[in-house]
């Protein structure tokens, strides 16, 4: 808590003390739980601001368990890759096309298990790219970061 927040609380309790015109155990029990909402809110402060001119975005990567289990808390672990630009697509022999994700890398992050990333970026168009932890899954999804925005975007499971 900071000098600033620890005065604001002991005037918050002075005055709760001179209202109440004694201590009780009510009185104290109240100064207990503001002094720990202070505490709790203390390191509530703006989490991730976003750098000037950039965007930001946040998202897991989804647990691949084949069939979608959509009470499934949490995230996987895993690397994700940040690519700028789009995906296109190239037509293949067997009459199909693939997908060609663009090659300019501009961060990458290791997240754990139910953890989220979070990148600043350049407003623009973005692939995530996910690489499963102790497997070789790779997963992707384009996104679009806005300017002073949050962008939230998971990457979706790719066996389902």
């Amino acid at each position: 808590m900071s000098k600033r927040q620890t005065r604001i609380t002991v005037l918050i309790m002075r005055e709760l003390m001179a209202r109440m015109g004694k201590v009780t155990a009510s009185t104290l029990g109240g100064i207990a739980v503001l002094t720990g909402l202070m505490i709790v809110l203390s390191g509530c402060s703006a989490a991730h601001p976003i750098p000037r001119g950039d965007g930001q975005v946040v998202g897991g990567i989804a647990a691949c368990v084949g069939a979608p289990e959509l009470h499934r808390p949490g995230f996987v672990a895993g690397t994700v890759l940040v690519l700028r630009g789009t995906v296109s697509e190239t037509p293949t022999q067997a009459n199909g096309n693939v997908a060609v994700l663009p090659t300019d890398q501009v961060a990458s992050h290791y997240v754990s298990k139910l953890r989220e990333y979070r990148f600043d970026l350049k407003p623009g168009r973005y692939v995530l790219v996910a690489h499963y932890a102790k497997s070789n899954v790779v997963s992707w999804v384009p996104t679009v970061i806005r300017q002073a925005k949050v962008t939230k975007q998971s990457i979706p499971s790719p066996c389902i």
